[in-house]
């Protein structure tokens, strides 16, 4: 009978379902990266929600602006700096004679163009948006 003696399992051959230190190692680092990725998507998202917000509220002060400026009288040409209700955020009212002629050819008198410039700086760029309309010298009736 042949007996074969029994060696010990040296521990290459010994592997038995568990992780070793650099498995753990490179999936620590894995979801490092995952989390810093996403972290910094939400942060980029948030800063375009709150830009995004602040414009609007710029662009519904410039429509109020804009309707207060073309109700005002006489309208006379030229560019005025507004008072602003919004900080950081500078207006400007401009206008300015509108030269347009009927469908005889003859010119049509007492148009004005009115804008209402808003000004920001949003990170390191300058932003701007304008309304603007068309009215007539004479006061509107409602």
């Amino acid at each position: 009978m042949n007996v074969f003696p029994l060696r010990p399992r040296s521990r290459a051959n010994c592997r038995e379902g568990g992780f070793t230190l650099l498995e753990a190692i490179l999936a620590c680092a894995v979801f490092s990266v995952a989390a810093i990725s996403l972290a910094h998507s939400l942060q980029l998202l948030g800063d375009i929600v709150t830009n995004v917000r602040r414009e609007e509220e710029i662009v519904r002060t410039l429509r109020t602006m804009l309707e207060e400026q073309r109700f005002l009288r006489p309208l006379r040409p030229g560019e005025e700096e507004l008072e602003s209700p919004l900080p950081d955020v500078s207006f400007r009212t401009v206008v300015s004679e509108f030269e347009a002629q009927n469908r005889d050819g003859q010119p049509i008198t007492g148009l004005y163009r009115v804008a209402v410039v808003a000004r920001w700086r949003e990170g390191s760029q300058t932003r701007e948006r304008i309304a603007e309309s068309l009215c007539n010298e004479e006061v509107p009736q409602y």
